[in-house]
């Protein structure tokens, strides 16, 4: 593991006073390290940008309408993804094929309550929703992410991880000690998904059942091995667990996939600062 003496609200400090991000003038109210605190409690706690007029602010001095313009600049100028990138980079100069030995993909619901990207998924009680999808590294880290509308096929999903990876996943060494596998659940049991993880030289650890009586498969049995490897999934579970205590994105009240987004890839930064 990497040992770095970095923070949550050190590592984004660093990077919008290296861009320029924050001026101070004579007017300003708010320190940056207030800011950021500010910015940290709404995503931890999933309060609104409301609630920080109320009295327990008051000593502080803050107006939500302020903190929420610099959040938006941040999140205008892409703060926080930029941020997880240079991190991820940092992350994976050591041992990068240990890392990516297991990958793990999976999505998950996100109950939705004022946005406008959503879907009416029919077997989620026909509530509106969006979607996350991740492809996650051997210890949990997301390598790529797809916000979605909820009724979009998990395998849909797939591809579009494919094509938006944060790092290079395609395996070119042979070598059986720098062996990769994809483990996914049934819901990316098809020949097409199976073809393109191959196609990567990744080998592909698929959970795959009789979906109706038409359905002349039978059900794949691992072997003792695969299934050794294939018990290692739940570290997406466990991903999606951890990223959900952030209660800002567990639930969705942002209309604007960018703000989202923004909460998504801080929620990030304080996994990866755990894993570093």
């Amino acid at each position: 593991m990497i040992k770095l003496a970095v923070s949550f609200k050190g590592v984004i400090k660093d990077y919008i006073l290296a861009h320029g991000l924050y001026e101070p003038t004579k007017q300003t109210k708010y320190t940056l390290d207030q800011i950021l605190d500010v910015i940290e409690y709404v995503l931890i706690t999933g309060s609104s940008w409301r609630s920080l007029d109320l009295p327990i602010f008051k000593s502080a001095g803050f107006k939500w309408r302020s903190i929420y313009y610099h959040f938006q600049k941040f999140s205008d100028n892409h703060v926080f993804e930029n941020v997880y990138n240079n991190l991820l980079n940092k992350y994976f100069k050591t041992n990068k094929s240990g890392k990516l030995k297991y990958l793990s993909v999976d999505s998950s619901f996100i109950k939705n309550e004022y946005a406008s990207n959503v879907g009416v998924n029919g077997f989620y009680k026909k509530k509106r929703l969006s979607k996350l999808s991740l492809v996650t590294d051997s210890n949990g880290v997301p390598i790529s992410a797809i916000l979605a509308k909820g009724n979009y096929a998990d395998q849909t999903l797939f591809y579009k991880n494919i094509s938006n990876m944060m790092v290079q996943i395609t395996q070119n060494n042979k070598n059986n000690k720098h062996k990769r596998y994809m483990l996914a659940d049934a819901a990316y049991d098809t020949n097409e998904i199976r073809s393109t993880i191959s196609s990567l030289n990744i080998h592909p650890i698929i959970w795959h059942v009789r979906r109706n009586r038409k359905d002349k498969t039978k059900n794949k049995k691992f072997s003792k091995k695969e299934t050794m490897i294939y018990n290692r999934r739940i570290i997406i579970e466990n991903c999606f667990s951890w990223l959900y205590k952030n209660r800002r994105i567990n639930r969705r009240y942002d209309k604007l996939n960018s703000s989202y987004k923004s909460f998504m890839y801080m929620a990030f930064i304080r996994l990866i600062i755990r894993k570093m």
